[in-house]
């Protein structure tokens, strides 16, 4: 099956790719969604914390449509990261030629990306979420702004541009009513209103910051990782009493695009947005932030909107990818209510239109 076959093709990668690095003999399944991850130990034993050094072996499979360009902005910016500032990131291992990755081919499965991660430890943020958590996590993207804000990409390489509700390189079919049994014709005019509104709105918010820079759009609660350091090392490296006791870790910058500060952080903000205590969160988030840079200026009705654009893009994902009937129609009724419940007036016009 896809995991054996998987599994013996990343053993095949780390013997072909990082001879002198890992051992494909201690290869173990990390996560199977859209990408293959696996964790890997290292041929040479860290004595200082007497364990095996870690891995993070990743094949990205090509139905995840990213590019050879997206995976090199990736890795070109976690090593300037690494090198740059005391952000702890999941960083790329070179390659035995001395490549940020590598392709790899395994009996009849395609050429596919594999990226050699290093290991960090943490457990996800999403499972330890308080006020004192999300203030670390607004001033971890801060962190990433900043150092996104000076940091150049060689001109060739071709990203996707986050210019409009639904960007990226797959056809919009939620606004075409009749492309598929689920968007009816007015299901197909709501949402082709709002798409309308959203891409106005980023419009203008492009025109305001000018050009765009690279954001992770990526950094909710899964992505962050969390974890306590040593005291020797957390009093060293703490500026107050609540860094103390925890440590940040961004991961999972595979979804780096070109876009904006306030994207980046909406897109961050989106999988709480229903949380009872979303609010107390959110302002722990946002004075985090402003412990680094100014909040990317904004008015409630401009986040809403993005937000909204945020689910727009996911339905249009999910019909794309999606095979579950029932889980589709459930998303897509999810859409219309937030629209309702947060766009009455707009709704009503559309109604009278």
């Amino acid at each position: 099956g896809r995991h054996g076959q998987l599994e013996n093709m990343a053993r095949a990668a780390c013997i072909a790719l990082w001879p002198k690095v890992v051992d494909p003999q201690t290869i173990s399944e990390l996560s199977l969604s859209t990408n293959a991850l696996y964790t890997v130990s290292g041929i040479l034993h860290n004595y200082e914390e007497n364990k095996d050094q870690l891995y993070v072996l990743r094949i990205t499979d090509p139905r995840s449509g990213r590019s050879r360009d997206d995976i090199m902005a990736e890795c070109l910016w976690l090593e300037s990261l690494k090198n740059d500032t005391n952000l702890v990131v999941r960083y790329p291992i070179r390659t035995n030629n001395g490549d940020l990755f590598g392709t790899h081919q395994y009996d009849n499965v395609p050429h596919q990306y594999v990226t050699l991660f290093e290991h960090v430890p943490g457990e996800r943020l999403e499972d330890h979420l308080d006020t004192t958590t999300a203030r670390l996590w607004g001033r971890l993207l801060a962190e990433l702004h900043r150092h996104a804000s000076t940091f150049s990409l060689p001109h060739h390489l071709d990203l996707i541009q986050i210019n409009a509700a639904i960007s990226g390189r797959q056809e919009i079919v939620l606004n075409q009513p009749g492309a598929n049994k689920f968007i009816s014709s007015q299901r197909a005019k709501l949402f082709g209103r709002f798409q309308h509104l959203v891409d106005a709105e980023i419009k203008s918010l492009w025109k305001q910051y000018g050009d765009p820079m690279l954001i992770h759009y990526d950094l909710h609660g899964w992505n962050v990782l969390v974890s306590k350091p040593s005291t020797s090392q957390s009093e060293s490296n703490s500026d107050n009493q609540d860094n103390r006791h925890y440590q940040l870790a961004a991961i999972d910058f595979e979804d780096l695009v070109l876009g904006h500060r306030l994207q980046d952080v909406v897109r961050s903000l989106y999988d709480i947005r229903n949380y009872d205590n979303y609010q107390v969160l959110r302002d722990a988030f946002q004075n985090g932030y402003q412990e680094i840079l100014p909040w990317p200026e904004s008015n409630e009705n401009q986040i809403q909107l993005l937000m909204l654009g945020q689910q727009l893009s996911l339905a249009n994902f999910i019909l794309h990818h999606w095979d579950d009937e029932e889980d589709i129609e459930e998303e897509l009724v999810a859409l219309e209510e937030d629209i309702e419940k947060y766009f009455t007036d707009e709704v009503s016009a559309i109604e009278d239109g």
